[in-house]
């Protein structure tokens, strides 16, 4: 009789990090100190197999994660054991596993549609903050938060983002739907960017930021961003923020495959 496949399980995580010490999530042959490439071997060793770990967001190079999340498949059965331990006990201090999840099958985390949530945090005070100096961009000109609140409204609606594109982006259309783009104050010198949708292009929300904080330094009406990206020609648009001050803050799936995740305990 013909020898079965082995039975097959579907893995999905929900990872956290602090990216200044990584060159970003995808791995690269040229450089192994990435999550992606961290994770492949863990739990490659874990399940004792070659095993591929794909992220829903490809986070550039010190950027930061609250919650990636990513997928891998194995023959064992990840409820067999203390998984997130294991997972956990293997990986660096600065890589977190916080939660893992029997997917079914045809769940992608690439490929499944995905809502995506970013923070970008610039602290807007005339002396820097050693502590904080990991995690945010230091701007000590005064920004106005009316005028980037009014900027960023023209951002909301599926627009073409090509304006934000980095080069070197295999995307095929740079047209992006943003259901929210809106910034708050905290602490007093803390401004907080929060952007949601249905996807980004490369360096998308750097970019934006970056042009945002350049345009109101320089006194340009709040409806220069919408110009901008009325061009799609990346050249229009200004600075590209620096990554240590980005945050991947939260990845959602539909309410239908949401529904059919089962939790793994530790």
């Amino acid at each position: 009789m013909p020898k079965e496949s082995p039975v097959k399980y579907k893995v999905r995580l929900m990872i956290s990090y602090d990216g200044t010490d990584f060159v970003g999530w995808q791995k690269q042959n040229s450089d192994p100190n990435t999550i992606q490439g961290i994770l492949e071997n863990v739990v490659s060793t874990i399940f004792n197999k070659p095993t591929r770990v794909i992220g829903t967001s490809r986070t550039d190079s010190g950027v930061h994660a609250l919650c990636q999340m990513a997928h891998f498949e194995c023959d064992r059965d990840p409820r067999s054991f203390q998984l997130l331990r294991a997972l956990n006990n293997m990986t660096p201090f600065n890589i977190s596993i916080k939660k893992a999840w029997l997917a079914p099958n045809d769940f992608h985390a690439l490929g499944s549609k995905s809502h995506k949530s970013y923070r970008y945090y610039i602290l807007n005070s005339d002396f820097s903050d050693a502590f904080k100096s990991r995690y945010t961009w230091w701007y000590p000109k005064k920004l106005s938060l009316d005028w980037l609140n009014e900027a960023s409204k023209s951002l909301v609606g599926t627009h073409d983002f090509k304006s934000f594109q980095s080069t070197g982006s295999d995307a095929k259309t740079t047209v992006r739907q943003i259901t929210r783009a809106h910034w708050t104050l905290k602490d007093g010198n803390l401004l907080v960017f929060s952007i949601e949708g249905f996807g980004f292009l490369k360096q998308m929300v750097r970019n934006i930021v970056g042009t945002l904080i350049d345009s109101e330094r320089y006194g340009m009406p709040t409806s220069e961003i919408q110009n901008i990206m009325g061009k799609k020609d990346r050249q229009a648009a200004k600075t590209t923020a620096p990554a240590h001050g980005l945050f991947l803050a939260a990845i959602n799936f539909d309410k239908n495959t949401e529904a059919q995740f089962q939790e793994i305990s530790s």
